[in-house]
């Protein structure tokens, strides 16, 4: 009996994910702010998700490296260099990178590993527009242990489609 209600319960809820994140990105493509995207976007995804920690890093060519623009929980404030692991995991697979399905391919497996274990990342996805990598959105794992879902993972993907480009315009 509970696992049937469970199921019910926690399929409802992915059922409202999907339209939470429709009307999010309508919001985010109306504001012009990349500050106030980021926040939304941390806030919206903390909330909705159940998780302790997200993240959004915006690229800064000035000083070339990714700017932590919004976090929610106990984020460490530091930013990302354009040589970072995962920035060239990014570039070089255009996809996320999930911590426990890590590319035996990279030739910076150990630095990527240490770096998504160290700030506890579960997931991470690029913001690209065309070839162009504008930022990073982070989640940890769900306060409920929960893995994310592949269905989950594809609607968070399109997600941060429209979210690169709200940050592009």
């Amino acid at each position: 009996f509970l696992v049937r209600w469970t199921d019910r319960f926690l399929f409802q809820k992915h059922l409202d994910y999907r339209n939470i994140l429709e009307t999010l990105t309508n919001r985010i493509l109306a504001v012009s702010s990349v500050d106030q995207i980021a926040d939304m976007t941390v806030t919206a995804f903390s909330d909705l998700l159940r998780i302790n920690n997200c993240c959004v890093w915006i690229k800064d060519a000035e000083h070339n490296s990714f700017v932590l623009k919004a976090a929610r929980g106990d984020a460490k404030q530091t930013d990302l260099s354009l040589s970072s692991p995962l920035i060239k995991c990014f570039h070089n697979r255009r996809a996320p990178v999930y911590r426990d399905d890590l590319p035996n391919d990279s030739e910076h497996l150990d630095a990527l590993t240490f770096l998504l274990n160290e700030r506890h990342f579960e997931v991470c996805f690029p913001l690209f527009v065309q070839d162009n990598l504008l930022g990073i959105h982070s989640l940890v794992q769900k306060k409920s242990h929960a893995f994310y879902l592949n269905k989950e993972i594809r609607i968070l993907k399109n997600f941060c489609g429209g979210l690169a480009m709200s940050i592009s315009n």
